[in-house]
């Protein structure tokens, strides 16, 4: 079952260190972007627009983002569900997303 609004994340197993979860984390996120850049090719899955550059500057012209279509904190099911996840290009994402947030 999903977890969602009204149901708590499930606990760490026991005698897992907080430096394990967060190297299973990053290697998680890391796999869910590359299938995601894969399967988009590089190129915005809203407009088109493409190649798109792997970068971690958000604001970069060229810069691609793998955006979460009902986020992370309302979905924490699909915060590594590479089907879950769109390729953005900075204005489809920035200007429509996340407008409110850079404004």
């Amino acid at each position: 079952m999903a977890i969602g609004y009204g149901q708590a994340a499930p606990k760490p197993e026991k005698g897992s260190s907080r430096r394990k979860r967060l190297a299973l984390r990053l290697k998680l996120g890391k796999q869910m972007r590359d299938a995601v850049w894969l399967r988009a090719g590089s190129c915005c899955e809203r407009c088109g627009r493409g190649p798109l550059s792997r970068t971690t500057d958000v604001l970069h012209p060229n810069a691609g983002h793998a955006a979460h279509a009902r986020g992370r904190n309302v979905a924490p099911a699909d915060k590594f569900n590479p089907d879950a996840v769109s390729l953005l290009c900075r204005d489809c994402h920035l200007g429509g997303d996340h407008s409110m947030r850079f404004a």
